[in-house]
């Protein structure tokens, strides 16, 4: 009896992402060129930093911004008021 296996690898060749990009044949065609085939049970893994660029849902200014609008909204939140 074999016992089960994981194998980890990295994509590489996947373009820089853009807003509206088809992320999914980004990955294909990356997946393509270099030679690897998904079979069931695979697993693909796919950062949600990429995921947001393709959807456009990407901020502008600066982390430190970013850090206080989500500070804010979690904080409201607990307290139950609109952020």
């Amino acid at each position: 009896m074999n016992a089960p296996a994981l194998e980890v690898r990295a994509l590489v060749g996947v373009p820089e992402v853009r807003a509206g990009d088809d992320l999914a044949g980004l990955l294909l065609a990356a997946l393509d060129r270099a030679g690897l085939i998904l079979a069931e049970g695979d697993c693909l893994v796919v950062s949600s930093k990429v995921v947001s660029k393709a959807l456009g849902l990407t901020g502008s200014g600066s982390r430190e911004d970013a850090v206080e609008a989500h500070t804010r909204r979690v904080v409201a939140e607990r307290a139950g008021a609109p952020a």
